[in-house]
């Protein structure tokens, strides 16, 4: 659900969330508050 956040997060830039999608979901995962971020 951690994922859906950061979508929403950023609905306007998926390019970006994919290209640091390996570090993005990793700091999600460990802190949702470093998501937004």
């Amino acid at each position: 659900m951690e994922r859906k956040g950061a979508g929403a997060n950023i609905p306007q830039q998926p390019r970006r969330r994919r290209a640091v999608g390996s570090g993005y979901l990793r700091v999600i995962e460990n802190a949702p508050l470093a998501g937004p971020k």
